[in-house]
């Protein structure tokens, strides 16, 4: 009897000692490793200056995406935002709305083309060189280039200053500026960081409004779009910036860019708070 006891013994001690190799081992339960390393991908920051160039160039034109029929409001930064969300339309005039800035994108025009497309102001003093005229095949390329695809339809409904006026014959869009004014609401877009993380770009940017108060005369800056919080007041412009010093006053978005071939397109806006 004593010997069966001490055989017992012996055999439980075996398998306490076999049931811990196996547990070191990781063959029973799973040994909690605190040095396994998180191999979940991190957003690093962009330091190369040609690409951030480009992500600047991007977010030139994705600044002029508005929802007023007064151009100033752009809708990224009213709320979440995915690409999907953008109509043609709003494609298309922020495109124009930046090469406009440029001559260097306008193509000459005969008067005879100008008095075919606007046969109903031709009386009314202005010329064609108060419509400038820009390819189709400029803005649509570069809406593909932004937005991943070019767009389907190239008429634009929206009272708008300035209007851009598509005409099909000539496979081109006019660009009338004779509406004065001054706008309702300034954008005031200021990037603060560039990441990158795998096949996706970020930038990280504080967003304000201006808005000018005609009772006041003066300019009112808010830290956001719903202007519920005053930053500023002045009555000039320059005065009403964002800069690195007042950035983190300001609503704050990230803007995420999807790799598609050999581009980047835009994908969404976050609001970060």
């Amino acid at each position: 009897m004593k010997k069966i006891s001490i055989i017992l013994i012996i055999a439980f001690l075996i398998i306490i000692l076999l049931s811990y190799i196996a547990y070191d081992k990781g063959y029973i339960f799973k040994k909690e490793d605190n040095n396994i390393k998180d191999n979940t991908p991190q957003e690093k920051e962009i330091t190369d200056e040609d690409l951030i160039k480009t992500l600047n160039e991007k977010l030139d034109y994705l600044s002029n995406l508005d929802t007023d029929e007064v151009k100033s409001q752009p809708s990224i930064f009213n709320q979440n935002t995915q690409n999907s969300d953008l109509t043609d339309e709003q494609k298309i005039t922020s495109i124009l709305y930046t090469l406009v800035q440029e001559e260097s994108n306008f193509e000459e025009y005969s008067n005879e083309e100008y008095n075919e497309v606007f046969p109903e102001i031709t009386a009314s003093g202005l010329t064609k060189e108060d419509f400038p005229k820009i390819s189709a095949n400029i803005v649509l390329e570069k809406v593909e280039e932004i937005y991943g695809e070019k767009p389907t339809n190239t008429k634009i409904d929206t009272v708008s200053c300035p209007t851009y006026n598509y005409n099909e014959k000539y496979n081109a869009f006019y660009i009338g500026s004779q509406c004065g004014g001054l706008y309702s609401n300034i954008a005031r877009i200021y990037p603060y960081k560039y990441t990158q993380k795998e096949d996706s770009l970020y930038i990280y940017v504080s967003v304000g409004l201006i808005e000018f108060n005609s009772n006041l005369n003066e300019f009112i800056f808010y830290t956001n779009y719903d202007k519920k919080t005053e930053y500023q007041k002045s009555s000039s412009l320059n005065d009403l910036q964002i800069t690195s010093s007042n950035y983190q006053e300001f609503t704050k978005y990230k803007i995420k860019f999807i790799k598609k071939d050999n581009n980047y397109i835009f994908d969404s806006t976050e609001n970060i708070k």
